[in-house]
């Protein structure tokens, strides 16, 4: 995957380096999905069936405060094990952002909200561009929120 091709509404050119995925055969691996979502970021077709597992994924952000490397089956069981890395916490606040941008869902605004706590709590540095696309982001659903409430 090249980042600097990517054409994320939020850019991720800043990560240096992303490590290859962690994968064990009998786990889901958190790494391998936001590795695979990167790769189809501008086919929003494809991102409908990323849908489902990526709201299991803001779960964990909302509840558990972490994302691990590895979960259990279907439902992401807990598995006790490493954390995800810093820099795939940053790919997954592009695509919570994107996500959020393009199925209109707050659910993962929200989560991307809480991820940027979680990265400044462990003493991560928020690009501006994420803070500034956030801030654009909580600003159009305040004016689609009035617009709608104006017309009714």
């Amino acid at each position: 995957m090249d980042l600097n091709n990517q054409k994320f509404l939020v850019r991720y050119s800043f990560i240096k380096e992303i490590s290859k995925p962690r994968e064990e055969s009998d786990y889901f691996s958190t790494e391998s999905f936001i590795y695979e979502i990167a790769d189809n970021i501008n086919e929003i077709e494809e991102l409908k069936k990323y849908r489902n597992i990526l709201d299991k994924l803001c779960k964990k952000i909302d509840v558990n405060k972490k994302i691990n490397v590895f979960y259990r089956g279907e439902k992401l069981s807990n598995v006790n094990g490493p954390l995800i890395d810093t820099n795939y916490e940053l790919l997954l606040l592009s695509i919570l952002l994107k996500f959020s941008d393009v199925f209109n869902d707050f659910k993962y605004l929200n989560s991307s909200l809480k991820l940027i706590d979680i990265l400044r709590q462990k003493g991560e540095s928020i690009e501006q561009e994420y803070i500034d696309y956030t801030n654009t982001l909580l600003e159009m659903i305040y004016l689609k929120g009035r617009n709608s409430r104006e017309n009714n």
